[in-house]
């Protein structure tokens, strides 16, 4: 689904004509299209992981903001930029730090670049868990 100008035009001709009904039946449509667009373009500009591939995955939280508060709540984990590779991680330390830092926020920089908590970061993408996330110390 793809959004044209004459998308958008056709929404004002219903309601000129005054059929209220067609115009909000193509506007939930064009807003559907918008919404669809911007998905797309997200998926094609975010990256997950130390390896930089596209972001196909389905989101488990809120993208991370790298201009939103200092504490957000329910991020995506893959939304965050590791800086050690996840795969070498050894298992006991991460179950480890879930059971004791479990409910503390990862720890970022403001471009999302994860500066303490890669175990409990790990641990959320593999069960499929949102995180909260602290920007700075």
């Amino acid at each position: 689904m793809y959004l044209s100008e004459s998308d958008i035009k056709v929404v004002f001709e219903a309601i000129e004509e005054g059929d209220y009904d067609l115009a909000a039946w193509r506007a939930v449509t064009t807003i559907a299209a918008i919404l669809a667009l911007r998905s797309e373009m997200f998926n094609k500009t975010t990256s997950v992981g130390n390896k930089g591939t596209s972001n196909t995955h389905n989101s488990i939280g809120k993208p991370f903001d790298p201009k939103g508060k200092v504490v957000q709540v329910g991020v995506d984990p893959k939304t965050l930029k590791p800086t050690k590779n996840l795969d070498t991680l050894d298992p006991i330390r991460q179950k480890n730090a879930v059971k004791h830092a479990g409910d503390k926020p990862i720890i970022v920089d403001r471009k999302g670049n994860v500066l303490d908590g890669h175990h409990r970061l790990n641990d959320a993408i593999q069960n499929g868990r949102a995180v909260d996330v602290q920007i700075g110390y």
